[in-house]
């Protein structure tokens, strides 16, 4: 595996992984919380 390739990983894992999958179940639980009180 190449730099670049490991570059290129290391980005899609950014965006695929923690931070891309973890804001919209942040989100839908934030929205999910103002339901329960409305």
């Amino acid at each position: 595996m190449t730099l670049r390739q490991m570059k290129k990983k290391n980005l899609f894992c950014l965006v695929s992984g923690p931070q891309g999958s973890g804001k919209t179940t942040f989100t839908s639980e934030i929205k999910k919380n103002l339901v329960r009180k409305n």
